[in-house]
């Protein structure tokens, strides 16, 4: 007798799609994807008629042509009758794209999420989308499911050995996530750490790039502003400049730990997310 839950793998998240299937010891289904010229055509190689499937797709680049195939498959699962359609998608494609700040321009992000519900999904999987409000563009009949990768990232450092870190948010946007990071590496310290250790030493350093100064928020709450010497203006600058950053606020060097949240310049070039330790 086939199980009620399978996962099923687009053609960017085969490996993904394996783990998850291994860990939660559910089938991996087949499926065929191939192309018919320069379009896309998708093929169930077994039956998911009342069954509950799992769609794993990473929309890297292209990611326009990934996005039309996780389309087509979420159409053709529900045109299969399948019972429920969950995607997983690591990345929410075109997720910085949520307010209309000029005239004649779409919200991508709100589009988006409507496509995917016209195709016919009823719940979507994403890691650290760029912005909260994203789960709003769904209806509540399909919702969003917005995980967080900062519990397996501190543990991750936290294993690297890190000696007196420093959280640092380069501009005022970061450091709301930069303050999240710290709550939940104080709690890994905490669970870790069996002997007593003063966790307000942990500071949140975070740049504002109009005037040349710094804030530090200790996990106590307490805060005060520093003053930089000269002006930082990369995010590589942070590598060159750390030394005398860390030596103005403690009077030595520590693990750097930099959040930068992905933004999009006048030239909609994406800036990856940054992170030195």
């Amino acid at each position: 007798m086939s199980t009620d839950v399978l996962v099923l793998a687009g053609s960017t998240g085969d490996n993904l799609a394996e783990e998850i299937a291994g860990l939660a010891a559910l089938p991996l289904a087949q499926c065929s994807l191939y192309n018919y010229g320069s379009e896309c055509c998708v093929r169930f190689d077994e039956n998911v008629r009342g069954r509950e499937v799992f769609v794993v797709q990473a929309l890297c680049d292209p990611v326009n042509e990934k996005l039309i195939e996780l389309s087509l498959i979420i159409s053709a699962l529900r045109r299969a009758s399948a019972f429920r359609i969950t995607a997983v998608v690591p990345y929410f494609a075109y997720g910085q794209q949520t307010q209309k700040l000029k005239s004649r321009v779409p919200v991508s992000a709100s589009d988006i999420a409507t496509l995917w519900e016209e195709m016919g999904v009823d719940q979507v999987m994403s890691v650290d989308v760029h912005c909260g409000q994203i789960a709003g563009f769904f209806s509540p009949r399909c919702c969003l499911d917005n995980l967080s990768c900062l519990p397996a990232m501190a543990k991750y450092l936290w294993q690297k050995g890190l000696h007196d870190p420093v959280v640092v948010a380069p501009h005022a946007t970061g450091v709301p996530r930069a303050k999240e990071f710290l709550d939940v590496l104080v709690g890994v310290i905490r669970d870790s750490v069996a002997t007593e250790v003063d966790l307000t030493s942990i500071p949140i350093l975070s740049l504002d790039a109009s005037p040349a100064s710094l804030a530090m928020l200790n996990a106590s709450g307490t805060s005060r502003k520093l003053e930089l010497i000269g002006e930082v203006r990369r995010p590589h600058d942070f590598a060159q400049a750390h030394s005398h950053l860390y030596n103005l606020s403690h009077g030595r060097a520590r693990n750097t730990i930099l959040f930068k949240t992905p933004r999009i310049d006048q030239r909609h070039q994406q800036q990856e997310e940054i992170l030195m330790y």
